[in-house]
């Protein structure tokens, strides 16, 4: 049983950190299907209680949308994900709990696996399948291209943000005891992340970390000198790295002058766009779930169209979104959607004590700059994560005990 276990545990990893989108219609992902061989987790009275509290909270919001007005057929398709996208993640908790023991060993063989498929995608690099592994792209519109590492994600911010979990995992093992093989397991997921060359990544774990120690540090009232090094040494080593990579050089030049169009996109033009759309309908309340859609063909298309013709056009970008979970929450939802949001994150902070567990509070800081920075409402990704943010996996990071040591 036990060794049946520990293969799916391992199969169910490298799905979600490699395999988790290929072939499948966007936004649906194996794991949302996977799941519900799990289902088994919600024949009780807690998860009855959690998952009817969040219909009759989508009831209520649906009543209030109704009567604003919305496109029913976007909006039940929307709902229907949604309400399965919160089920399967409320099935995953429960499975990665039960499992928790187990997954160092898992996270280690992801971190290889994932190098692995980095070094396919070197190998392909100038082949004919380089575009299945690698996104060209011209972030300044200027025509001066280069390749992006995405491996079978959608993109590669997505992957990065897919397996920031890893890299993490590996940063903290390797404080935690320096030896040359947690080395190269963290340069084994460093890297591929490094070859996104995604600033939301970049700034999320820079903001992460800063938000780590500051909280720690306010807490517990003592920090670990190897953070106050690692700073430094952080600051010299991007500063290098900037300065040898001239993709990366470039990109930090386009996003401080301002120039940069995913940043743009990802951070104050996402708000904008969110409040306009907001503003169709409802601000308190928003225009309701899947109604970016058709709102946006009104306000986001004209928007970017004034720039780019041709590259904003209905065949190039056929439906329209958001790409900044917070910006889309205030569309769909308004402000009474922020609070909620940003409310059951900070509820679940105290409630499940992650700021015990350096993982924990790494990841959950991480998130919490990330949704800032980008993502999309309908992400697998991202709930998965928010998930993992909550489960003590791993208590050799367990900031109370290094306090009594």
């Amino acid at each position: 049983m036990d060794k049946k276990r520990n293969l799916l545990l391992y199969l169910f990893s490298q799905v979600f950190f490699l395999f988790n989108f290929v072939g499948m219609p966007i936004p649906l992902a194996y794991t949302n299907f996977l799941s519900v061989f799990g289902y088994k987790h919600l024949l009780n009275k807690q998860s009855f209680r959690i998952v009817g509290t969040v219909i009759v909270l989508a009831g209520l919001y649906a009543l209030i949308h109704f009567y604003v007005g919305v496109d029913i057929l976007y909006y039940l398709k929307s709902s229907g994900y949604y309400l399965l996208l919160f089920v399967s993640s409320l099935l995953v908790y429960k499975y990665l709990k039960t499992n928790r023991l187990h997954l160092e060993a898992v996270f280690q063989f992801s971190c290889v696996t994932t190098f692995i498929f980095f070094l396919i995608g070197v190998a392909l690099y100038e082949s004919e399948f380089a575009s299945y592994l690698w996104k060209v792209h011209d972030f300044v519109g200027t025509g001066n291209v280069f390749k992006r590492y995405k491996g079978l994600s959608y993109e590669p911010s997505h992957f990065a943000l897919i397996v920031s979990p890893l890299v993490i995992y590996a940063f903290l093992n390797l404080y935690k005891n320096f030896s040359i093989k947690n080395f190269l397991l963290f340069l084994a997921v460093f890297v591929p992340v490094l070859a996104t060359i995604s600033f939301g990544f970049v700034g999320s774990f820079i903001l992460g970390f800063a938000a780590t120690i500051t909280l720690v540090y306010k807490k517990y009232s003592t920090i670990e000198r190897f953070f106050v090094k690692l700073i430094l040494v952080g600051l010299v080593g991007l500063i290098g790295t900037v300065t040898v990579s001239e993709g990366l050089r470039e990109r930090f030049i386009e996003i401080f002058s301002g120039h940069d169009t995913s940043v743009n996109g990802r951070t104050y033009q996402a708000f904008y766009l969110g409040y306009r759309c907001a503003a169709e309908k409802s601000i308190l309340f928003g225009a309701g779930a899947g109604q970016i859609k058709v709102i946006g063909e009104k306000v986001i298309r004209p928007y970017y169209t004034a720039w780019d013709p041709v590259g904003y056009s209905k065949e190039n970008w056929p439906v329209m979104a958001i790409p900044n979970v917070t910006a889309e929450t205030f569309a769909m939802y308004g402000v009474i959607g922020l609070l909620l949001r940003f409310g059951l994150q900070l509820y679940l902070f105290v409630r499940m004590k992650v700021y015990r567990n350096y993982f924990n509070l790494f990841l959950f800081c991480f998130m919490f700059s990330y949704q800032l920075l980008g993502s999309f409402f309908t992400s697998t990704a991202e709930a998965l994560l928010w998930v993992m943010c909550l489960i003590p996996m791993f208590p050799q990071f367990d900031i109370v005990s290094q306090k009594k040591n």
